[in-house]
């Protein structure tokens, strides 16, 4: 077994033919990927297109400041250059340092699907000296605006006609002191019970919502991220049956023999506070992808560009997107 496992691999690698489809089930989803289709997705992804992103965003950014004006205007640009639709929800709200101004950035392509997964992160940094959140959230803001530019021909041709994809960039998800249930979440708290009123026709934004997977504290080594109780499950198997099998083919750059896991933990009993709270508590389904324990450089100055494993950062690019080529049916 071992040996004709090296040969097939040896083959794929030489482009010459595909592995068997693997093939996964999740109730009324059924999709497939090849090994030779995620070797594909490996290949199309480099640390320098990634780090093109992630410098454009691995600015201070606190909530009203320049730098976070700057990065508000490269993400919708960088979307819209993809011909993607962006819109803004801006609203005012009082907090512990005066009225502050927020905008949540949203983005979608058409045509407009009954269901949508919501793949989402905050994009401000928080209000400290020195600061630059490269885990928090730079390096996620990076992964998914990646993930649009490699999935967005796809979709505009070959989507599934009954669930697409959704981008959110969160506000002012960070406390401008002490994090207490009034400062902290200030985008995703608005978002939420937006979303959660009922339009013309008695129907909520709310309950288009397939799934929401948000990334936050991505992008240093220490990312082993465990499956937390949101009724996501399937789609937590998913992510880690693509891992075992991109491991098995030597496709994961963050461990020597491909096989390192950072799906997989049952997770530890801690209730961690984030802008997935207030869609779960609406009853939206969430795969919430955090590490467990954080990355040591928290909430200090040390979340910098070097604290970024950049092994690890792509191969959380590369299961985040063959995770959408196969619930969205993007397979080439």
């Amino acid at each position: 077994m071992f040996i004709l496992e090296s040969w097939f691999q040896f083959l794929v690698l030489l482009g010459r033919i595909l592995l068997p489809s693997t093939l996964f089930s999740n109730g009324e989803d059924a999709y497939q990927i090849s090994a030779g289709e995620l070797q594909h997705i490996r290949s199309s992804t480099s640390q320098k297109d990634l780090l093109a992103i992630f410098n454009r965003i691995n600015i201070p950014r606190p909530v009203g400041s320049s730098g976070h004006t700057e990065v508000r205007k490269f993400i919708v640009n960088f979307l819209k250059n993809l011909t993607w639709d962006v819109e803004f929800d801006s609203f005012s709200d009082q907090t512990i340092v005066g009225n502050v101004t927020f905008h949540n950035i949203i983005a979608r392509l058409k045509p407009e699907r009954p269901k949508n997964f919501l793949l989402a992160c905050h994009y401000e940094s928080k209000l400290m000296d020195d600061f630059l959140g490269s885990t928090d959230s730079a390096m996620p803001c990076s992964i998914i605006l990646k993930i649009a530019e490699s999935l967005t021909k796809y979709i505009e041709r070959q989507c599934r006609a009954d669930v697409g994809l959704k981008l959110v960039f969160f506000d002012g998800e960070e406390a401008f002191r002490e994090w207490t249930s009034t400062d902290s979440l200030y985008g995703s708290r608005h978002l939420a019970a937006k979303w959660d009123q009922p339009d013309a026709n008695g129907s909520r934004e709310l309950s288009r919502i397939k799934l929401m997977i948000l990334l936050d504290l991505i992008g240093a080594s220490e990312s082993r991220i465990p499956y937390y109780e949101y009724r996501s499950s399937q789609f937590y198997g998913i992510l880690k049956h693509l891992q075992d099998v991109m491991g098995r083919n030597n496709l994961l750059r963050g461990s020597k023999n491909g096989r390192r896991a950072y799906f997989g933990d049952a997770a530890p009993d801690v209730f961690i506070q984030d802008d997935h709270l207030p869609f779960w508590e609406r009853n939206v389904p969430v795969l919430h992808l955090i590490p467990t324990p954080f990355p040591k450089c928290w909430h200090s100055s040390e979340d910098n560009a070097s604290i970024i494993d950049w092994d690890v950062s792509l191969d959380l690019l590369n299961l985040m997107e063959a995770f959408f080529r196969v619930t969205l049916h993007l397979i080439e």
